[in-house]
């Protein structure tokens, strides 16, 4: 009867073993956002510092690194035209074809050795109309496509700690220059970015220490009814 008592308490123990225990990986995901689409970052900006909880060893083995870079950008050229009465312009200009033509913009973050990089050109026009007097006037936009970048790094030890894993993120000079559209007025370019950068966190969970005193108690238990039964053969 106590064998039988025994293997119950012993199968439900496994039982709790088998539930306290992930069969599969566990995940955490950190964000950190640049920018917004209401105040983005502008191009040439200085470098921002981006960061991003690490993984703590405490919760189990860590056994991979995902970093995703994700960026939102727009490059837009404009006409400052600083007389006071309008001046027309348009994309036959020389200034306008090929040096604001295809602007490429790209953003770069970089944790130790870990680097990620984003870049995609696009046409910011078409270029006509009137430069407003006295002021500047946006010849044409153009919004890119999301871009994203994705890194696995080999080495975790940057990532796991109690503390914070911190990326440098940059987003460099579009190329073109400022240059004149005749003798008084100037066209130029700049373009915009925001984003967010995410880490993911692949790990083996370990187990509950609930589930672990759980299952010693259940095997003391178990012991101390089979040496109660063999006390009892004895004494008979």
């Amino acid at each position: 009867m106590k064998t039988r008592l025994c293997n119950y308490i012993l199968g439900i123990t496994a039982a709790v073993f088998a539930s306290a225990s992930p069969a599969g990986a566990a995940v955490e995901i950190f964000t950190a956002d640049y920018g917004s689409a209401v105040s983005p970052v502008a191009v040439g900006s200085p470098s921002l510092n981006l960061n991003l909880s690490q993984f703590n060893p405490a919760l189990g083995a860590l056994t991979g690194v995902t970093v995703e870079l994700f960026s939102h950008d727009t490059i837009a050229s404009w006409v400052y035209n600083p007389i006071s009465s309008p001046v027309g312009y348009t994309s036959d200009y020389a200034y306008f074809n090929g040096t604001l033509g295809s602007q490429p913009i790209g953003v770069s973050a970089t944790a130790g050795a870990t680097t990620l990089t984003t870049s995609a050109g696009g046409v910011a026009g078409p270029f006509a109309g009137t430069a407003a007097p006295s002021g500047l006037t946006v010849a044409g936009t153009a919004v890119l496509p999301l871009q994203t970048s994705t890194a696995n790094p080999a080495n975790f030890a940057p990532y796991e700690g109690t503390g914070q894993v911190t990326f440098s993120l940059n987003v460099p000079n579009i190329t073109g220059h400022f240059s004149g559209m005749d003798t008084t007025s100037f066209f130029g370019g700049n373009a915009y970015s925001y984003g967010t950068i995410e880490v993911q966190y692949n790990y083996a969970a370990v187990p509950e220490a609930g589930a672990i005193w759980g299952g010693v108690f259940a095997a003391g238990l178990c012991a101390f009814a089979l040496a109660r039964r063999r006390q009892m053969w004895t004494l008979s």
